[in-house]
């Protein structure tokens, strides 16, 4: 799709999903249109990486270049503006947490859920092309508190907060594509209400759990009650937890049941559809290999007519 056009182009499904989340008003897509377009200069409806990074004035970096892993984006070196939109849409809505995380989880190569400190050297080095200095040795060996040789990422937040420097490129390359879009004002407060809402169903959500499993412990105590009898129940209340255990067993085993009735229901259906398309196959098949009639068109047919009076007439 051209770059032509003064307006944006009609959203594929994807990024549809990310103006939905973000609530992008038209005016707030427009705007975004308007930057893209900017560089956009032979109006392909596509933008080159070194471009996007003239963008929001970063120099390119092997550790910007990740934040495209965010969208598992094409191999071809280039952004159209629904990548642009999902780019911009993710690493900006990042908290501190988020983009530590992400900084976490690059620099882990073998995904072990450890930094070692060759890939501490190897974030240093790519984050900082000015040389920081901070001794990779020194600090591995200062913020490993379990002392194995490796940083988990709960040390590797403690590691951030002693030394704001080591991450601040990350941070930086968030805030000025933040700047450089919508301004730093308009994502933070979609950072802040997103958050509100997100705490919000997690809370209606951990609200609906508590309630059920009340709910689930009332009806056992009911039927604790009911084995033991009320006057048991009530003296020998130190029972009761053994007939607790009793239930919960009990209850295991009639969701592993229930599982596996599901299980088994799955899979007849699979193999009932399997078979049902392996006869539509079958039928298409024979349809095939069937001869088709030779079926003259009804020009020939008044060919023939016309050439069998002439014979007659002869």
């Amino acid at each position: 799709m051209g770059c032509g056009s003064s307006r944006a182009p009609v959203p594929d499904e994807r990024t549809q999903q990310t103006i939905d989340m973000l609530k992008m008003s038209a005016k707030d897509l427009g705007v975004m249109w308007q930057k893209f377009s900017k560089y956009d200069k032979d109006k392909s409806g596509t933008i080159d990486i070194d471009e996007f990074y003239k963008m929001i004035g970063e120099k390119r970096s092997l550790f910007a270049d990740s934040i495209f892993e965010l969208i598992d984006l094409d191999q071809n070196d280039t952004l159209d503006f629904g990548e642009f939109i999902q780019t911009c849409g993710t690493f900006c809505m990042f908290g501190r947490p988020d983009v530590r995380k992400f900084c976490y989880y690059i620099f882990d190569k073998d995904k072990n859920g450890y930094i070692e400190q060759d890939e501490l050297t190897a974030l240093i080095d790519l984050l900082h092309v000015d040389d920081l200095e901070i001794n990779c040795k020194s600090a591995l060996t200062k913020f490993d508190t379990n002392g194995d040789g490796k940083i988990d990422f709960g040390e590797f937040t403690v590691m951030d907060i002693n030394y704001p420097m080591l991450l601040y490129p990350a941070y930086r390359l968030q805030e000025s594509m933040m700047e450089k879009t919508l301004g730093g004002k308009w994502w933070k407060h979609k950072q802040v209400t997103l958050m509100g809402e997100r705490d919000k169903v997690a809370k209606k959500q951990d609200m609906k759990l508590a309630a059920e499993n009340a709910r689930k412990e009332k009806l056992r105590n009911m039927e604790i009650k009911r084995r033991m009898g009320p006057v048991n129940y009530y003296l020998c209340f130190w029972k009761r937890e053994q007939e607790k255990a009793k239930l919960i067993k009990k209850e295991e085993k009639r969701k592993a049941l229930k599982a596996k009735e599901a299980d088994e229901k799955e899979t007849k259906k699979k193999e009932l559809l399997e078979k049902r398309e392996a006869k539509r196959r079958e039928k298409n098949k024979k349809k095939k290999e069937k001869e088709p009639k030779a079926i003259k068109s009804d020009k020939n047919k008044r060919g023939d007519r016309r050439e069998k009076r002439r014979k007659k007439k002869k």
